[in-house]
């Protein structure tokens, strides 16, 4: 079977059309979405990379402020009383109490009680309720030496 001019032309055509279509479905369009896909990438990583620039440029400042933190913490820990329990750091804090309260003549310490440690990470929060009697001027010096001990001491209640 032989076909006419015409009839080779029209296959011809159809399968150039058929090529066509599949040439644009599997291969130009996938390539199309892929390429939108890496410019959406490449966006996202120029922008990180942006951020990364401007944190590289705060390092200096950032190690600045690592070492005032640290060296701050460094004063604050050793302020603190240092014990292997809190049983331990609560009868140095009563000792401390104590000392102070004997310093002052008209003040006496009537009780003390440790109440419950708190732990707070690697610290422990010792906390110990005192009663005692003194007049107030009395009373404002022992709280002020109580804040401006070598050892870290705060009056949270009154």
């Amino acid at each position: 079977m032989t076909l006419s001019s015409r009839e080779r032309n029209s296959v011809i055509i159809g399968l150039v059309a058929v090529l066509l279509f599949l040439g644009l479905q599997y291969i130009t369009f996938p390539l199309i979405d892929q390429y939108k896909t890496m410019k959406s990438q490449l966006e996202v990583k120029a922008s990180l990379l942006q951020q990364y620039q401007a944190r590289l440029h705060r390092l200096p400042q950032l190690e600045h402020e690592l070492a005032e933190r640290q060296a701050r913490l460094e004063e604050v820990e050793q302020r603190m009383i240092g014990s292997s329990t809190s049983a331990l750091g609560a009868a140095r804090v009563q000792l401390i109490l104590d000392d102070l309260a004997n310093q002052r003549s008209g003040m006496k310490i009537k009780s003390t009680r440790v109440l419950d440690a708190k732990e707070h990470g690697i610290y422990t929060q010792i906390a110990v309720r005192v009663a005692l009697t003194a007049q107030t001027k009395i009373l404002t010096d022992f709280l002020y030496e109580i804040e401006h001990q070598p050892d870290a001491l705060s009056v949270s209640e009154l």
